[in-house]
């Protein structure tokens, strides 16, 4: 922020000049030693909010409400505890499920037929796009997934 654009600057000059009258330090000098620690004061009120709004931007970004906003979910058990494998999901059966607009409460079932796959919810042996005979035969593409 520019020194002259500071909210500050006005409010302390007015308050110290002032207060120079009010305590007989009108002169030339006092009022010119005045004008810099007004400039000195205002200057370091504006580092200050600088850093202040760079450390809020920073931990806006690592905060996890910045994850959920691009679609992730935070999953916990019924005390609280963050889950981070499919096993301890299924070990913990009910889950809290924490979207970026609110939570909700789900019941896991175990399905002895679906494979832990990485947390993927992906079974073995099923095509995770277009069916093999839907895809064109000379797609690169068909052949990455």
């Amino acid at each position: 922020m520019p020194a002259a654009a500071s909210p500050y600057r006005s409010r302390w000059a007015s308050a110290t000049a002032r207060s120079a009258v009010f305590l007989g330090l009108a002169s030339p000098v006092h009022v010119h030693c005045n004008a810099l620690v007004v400039d000195a004061f205002a200057t370091y009120l504006d580092v200050r909010h600088s850093r202040l709004d760079a450390l809020s931007q920073l931990l806006r970004s690592l905060s996890h409400k910045s994850v959920l906003d691009r679609g992730f979910v935070l999953v916990r058990d019924q005390n609280g505890h963050p889950l981070r494998h499919v096993a301890e999901a299924h070990a913990a059966g009910i889950v809290e499920l924490e979207f970026a607009d609110g939570s909700a409460v789900a019941t896991l079932e175990h399905d002895p037929d679906a494979a832990i796959s990485g947390g993927r919810g992906h079974r073995p042996g099923t095509a995770s796009g277009p069916h093999q005979e839907e895809r064109k035969a000379g797609d690169p593409q068909g052949q990455l997934f």
